[in-house]
């Protein structure tokens, strides 16, 4: 009981969970910065990101309190110092609409599967790494005149399937034009050799 209620008059929970955070904190801080002067050394005009305050709705349970709250520190902050050095180096920041930008195949925008630090296209049968397949989604995405920043998730789901949709409709009519032009070719080459014949009846027409 003595230790019970000299925890309780310390408030040693709040006080090792505070330590916790601020160690936390800087942590991030410092991989943050130098993360970000690492990219602006390339000297870039633009800066393509996605939006840091889109909110998904989340499947399963919430995360913990200090989880909850870690995270929305950390994009904050991350958000904020790339305001500030974009500023200062006169680049460019623009953000776009993350939704689904992690679980379309960069490839041939089908609908996959992540996994950790690997991305399974169900379509196309790619592997990819993650963030790299992410990274080239949203720069597609800033170029996307349909999807705009404040584009709902549901309705960008709705435009991404439907463009999928289209596209495999276009991929399964051009799978029969290669049989056409073929046989398209080969009638023309037919004629050919016919008229051929008719002006040179000695040719070769099976020399190569």
């Amino acid at each position: 009981f003595k230790k019970a209620r000299r925890i309780k008059r310390n408030n040693l929970g709040n006080l090792k969970r505070n330590k916790f955070r601020n160690k936390a904190q800087e942590q991030v801080k410092s991989c943050v910065n130098r993360s970000i002067n690492e990219l602006i050394e390339e000297k870039p005009s633009t800066l393509v990101k996605e939006d840091l305050t889109f909110q998904t709705k989340s499947k399963g349970k919430k995360p913990k309190k200090l989880n909850r709250w870690f995270s929305s520190w950390y994009k904050g902050y991350l958000d904020s110092r790339l305001e500030f050095k974009c500023y200062e180096n006169r680049i460019d920041l623009k953000d776009v609409n993350p939704a689904y930008t992690s679980q379309i195949c960069h490839t041939c925008d089908s609908f996959g599967r992540r996994s950790g630090e690997k991305f399974y296209c169900n379509h196309c049968g790619g592997v990819y790494d993650s963030d790299f397949n992410a990274s080239v989604n949203i720069l597609k995405r800033y170029y996307d005149s349909e999807i705009s920043l404040f584009t709902p998730y549901k309705k960008v789901k709705e435009i991404l399937e439907l463009r999928l949709l289209e596209r495999r409709r276009a991929e399964s009519l051009s799978s029969t034009v290669p049989t056409k032009s073929r046989e398209l070719s080969a009638g023309e080459a037919v004629r050919s050799l016919a008229r051929t014949a008719l002006v040179n009846p000695t040719a070769n027409y099976f020399e190569v």
